[in-house]
């Protein structure tokens, strides 16, 4: 088979180390790594798909999750955390320097923003 050579894992960046010295010892015959692909974005489908919830014209569920299989959906965050808490999410990982403005308070239903 093709395929042989090739290992395909589904992880965190920071347990990367991690997963390469339990799956690529350097005693281990044959077991060499020779490079690495990473996943680092969001892909065009995504953004022109309203499914994730990452399309900035099209309207679809506030899912936004890079992993389907991870059981926590943008939805359950803005639904389980208070404003200033949304405010402190919006600053640390969005591009918003205050986490105030008025196009995050579309995210928050009931907002004074």
């Amino acid at each position: 088979n093709r395929f042989d050579n090739f290992c395909l894992f589904n992880c965190n960046f920071i347990k990367m180390k991690e997963v390469i010295q339990q799956n690529f010892e350097p005693t281990i015959a044959n077991q060499r790594l020779m490079g690495i692909l990473f996943d680092l974005g969001v892909s065009f489908h995504q953004i022109r798909s309203a499914q994730r919830g990452f399309s900035f014209e099209l309207n679809g569920p506030l899912d936004m999750r890079f992993n389907s299989e991870s059981p926590l959906k943008a939805y359950d965050i803005i639904r389980r955390s208070s404003l200033p808490e949304i405010e402190t999410i919006i600053r640390q990982f969005g591009e918003e320097k205050s986490g105030r403005s008025e196009k995050n308070s579309k995210l928050l239903p009931n907002s004074p923003i």
